[in-house]
Formats: structure tokens, C-alpha cells, sequence
């Protein structure tokens, strides 16, 4: 059985990206950080069936929406964190019907990101089967 304790981050930008892949490096039982700048490519990584949870930091249109729809019909057991600019962000879009566990403001990513790794329902289950 593969490990499931891998991340997926879909971030538009390649220098926050990088950033949150280093500081995701840091933690303790992540066995693998995936990065892709689209959509298309993270449904072929989410189809391995060992992401745990998908870091999403795109800018949302109704097309980025239906998106992040088509990738949580893929699979729905993965956490699913949305990270935005501003909260108001959240007040525009219906997000309810996508099931994202999280939402993080990008000014706040170093001092709340690993607590919500380490919180996620998707690492706890995993980690006790271990």
C-alpha cells in the first residue's frame, strides 16, 4: 500500500510555491510534495490515489471553481486548502459545495500552514495505520 502522506500544491505563482514547498520540507511525515502551476496536471497526480491534501493558490474565476469541483469529484478523500489574499475573496465565490476544509490568507501561510498539515484529518487517519 502506498504511503499517503503527500501534498499536492497548485500555486499559479513559482516563487510562493517554492516557498511553501520548502516550508512544507520541514515537516515530520510527509513523504512527498508535488507542485504543478495548472489544473490539468493535478488531476493526473491526484489519480495515484496518495495526496493527502491539495494546497490550492490560484486566483478563482467561475472556471477555477468548476475546476477545484472536477478535482474534489475525482477523489474526495483529500483535505482540501484554499489560499487566498483577502477574506472577501470567500464572500464572492460559494465554496460550500467544493468541500474546502481550509481557507489561509497568504500573509498568514508561515504561522498557520504546518498546524493545519499536522491537524488535518487526512494525515491523523493515515499516521494511525502506520
Amino acid at each position: 500500500m502506498k504511503n499517503k502522506n503527500a501534498i499536492l500544491v497548485i500555486e499559479s505563482s513559482k516563487s510562493h510555491a517554492l516557498e511553501i514547498v520548502k516550508l512544507i520540507g520541514t515537516l515530520e511525515d510527509i513523504t512527498e510534495v508535488f507542485y504543478t502551476s495548472a489544473f490539468d496536471k493535478s488531476i493526473n497526480l491526484l489519480q495515484t490515489g496518495n495526496v493527502a491534501m491539495v494546497i490550492c493558490g490560484i486566483h478563482f474565476t467561475r472556471n477555477e471553481v468548476a475546476k477545484l469541483l472536477e478535482l474534489r469529484s475525482l477523489r474526495k478523500s483529500f483535505s482540501l486548502v484554499v489560499l487566498i489574499d483577502y477574506p472577501s475573496e470567500i464572500d464572492n465565490q460559494d465554496f460550500d459545495h467544493i468541500g474546502v476544509e481550509y481557507f489561509l490568507q497568504r500573509n498568514q501561510i508561515n504561522e498557520r500552514l504546518p498546524a493545519i498539515i499536522r491537524n488535518s484529518e487526512a494525515f491523523r487517519y493515515d499516521l494511525c495505520k502506520a
